[in-house]
């Protein structure tokens, strides 16, 4: 639409945008009347359309049964002259900025053969075409309207005037009659002036309330943006990532827990030559010292993998330390790609966890690792209890707030 046109039209309406220009994509919840010059016209539910121009459309109407109708294109070969329709309201009109207008023959019309569900506003000869015509669509509300008219057609502002002035009676709960002259500055009596004074200061400091809240959501929106960013490439990798990725993540985890965390794989190569254990972790005195493997899974855990922390790992570190560890975990992300809630539970035979409770370990579910490490962060938790609950847990170690997950809100939305 161009900008001398949109001038003209602008003013018709409360709260005017041009899609694609200051209005990205179309909602049809926010808007009441659509006006499109489209070869190809969109028609939202529940929205009145005033088309120019448009030649395909679909779903315009339906029937008590619920058929469809959508109008057939023809060409009209033996065109002659363009008559305006019956009714007096649009005849003027239609004879000014369409039948003065129309170009030579042959033209492109409509069939009339629905016309159950439209009203001709201007017919072609004796063939009856149509070249205009208010259609009713069915919506959420009955009696929606689609204004078709010609591209050719001429007074685009009077039209748009004509069709909000008939959608004061098709459909006042949106499209409210002028205000009265009895309310208005003009003939207003004082006290009246004075209320309609303070109506509009009400509704400027609306739209200045509206247009801060706005702000602050923008603002905030970008703040949510940055933040599932930085997590998505920090905490959150314990539950999208594996190998060193995840290993990582494992041991920030652990550390912000009040761990003593040490990766080990640098050690082993330039002292053992094996592949051990990926992390050794100990407590706050260094008493007390437990052997870590980390695995990430696109499907479920490897009942396997159990022997890799309680097998050589642990023979190692006893003939190295002198003493065997006094524990072992086995920290699995299993189906990793997977929306967490949704996650099967890693090994859920408890009786194929016996190897890590005969070792004095645990198999850690990567979720409920990150969940206690949050509950520490938002302070719902405190990190000496974690670390020992994780210390002393033999067998399948499960944070309490994991066991509760499904019923649980995000913080600040507590019952």
């Amino acid at each position: 639409m161009p900008d001398e046109l949109f001038a003209k039209l602008a003013p018709y309406g409360a709260t005017v945008g041009r899609l694609g220009v200051d209005v990205p994509v179309l909602h049809p919840s926010d808007w009441d009347l659509f006006v499109s010059f489209d070869l190809q016209p969109s028609t939202p539910d529940d929205v009145h359309v005033l088309s120019f121009g448009g030649d395909d459309f679909w779903d315009l109407g339906t029937d008590g049964w619920g058929t469809t109708f959508s109008p057939r294109l023809l060409e009209e070969s033996h065109a002659r002259s363009i008559t305006a329709g019956p009714d007096p309201r649009f005849r003027a009109l239609v004879e000014r900025s369409i039948v003065e207008t129309a170009p030579a023959p042959p033209r492109r019309v409509f069939s009339a053969a629905r016309e159950a569900y439209m009203t001709p506003l201007a017919t072609v000869g004796a063939e009856h075409g149509v070249v205009s015509f208010i259609c009713t669509r069915r919506g959420m509300t009955d009696g929606i309207w689609t204004w078709v008219l010609p591209d050719y057609t001429t007074h685009e502002d009077q039209w748009l005037a004509l069709m909000l002035n008939e959608l004061r009676v098709h459909d006042p709960s949106r499209f409210p009659s002028e205000p009265d002259w009895a309310t208005g500055p003009v003939w207003g009596a004082p006290q009246v002036r004075e209320a309609a004074r303070e109506l509009a200061n009400i509704a400027a400091e609306r739209a200045q309330v509206i247009a801060a809240l706005d702000e602050r959501a923008s603002i905030t929106a970008a703040k949510l943006e940055q933040a599932a960013a930085t997590a998505a490439d920090g905490p959150q990798r314990l539950l999208t990532a594996d190998g060193a990725a995840l290993e990582a993540a494992v041991q920030d985890a652990l550390g912000d827990l009040g761990f003593g965390v040490r990766a080990m794989d640098d050690h082993h190569d330039a002292v053992t030559g094996a592949k051990l254990e990926d992390l050794r972790v100990t407590d706050l005195d260094g008493a007390w010292t437990c052997l870590v493997e980390i695995k990430g899974y696109s499907k479920g855990a490897r009942l396997g993998d159990i022997s890799k922390i309680v097998g050589r790992p642990s023979t190692f570190y006893a003939a190295e330390a002198g003493r065997p560890a006094d524990s072992v975990w086995h920290i699995v992300n299993a189906w990793r790609t997977a929306d967490p809630s949704t996650r099967e539970v890693a090994l859920a035979n408890d009786a194929e966890l016996a190897p890590l409770v005969e070792a004095g370990g645990a198999l850690i579910d990567t979720r409920d690792l990150f969940r206690a490490w949050r509950d520490v962060i938002e302070n719902e938790a405190r990190a000496d209890d974690v670390r020992a609950s994780l210390r002393t847990t033999s067998g399948r170690w499960v944070w309490p707030s994991t066991q509760g997950a499904a019923a649980e809100s995000i913080p600040g939305e507590r019952g």
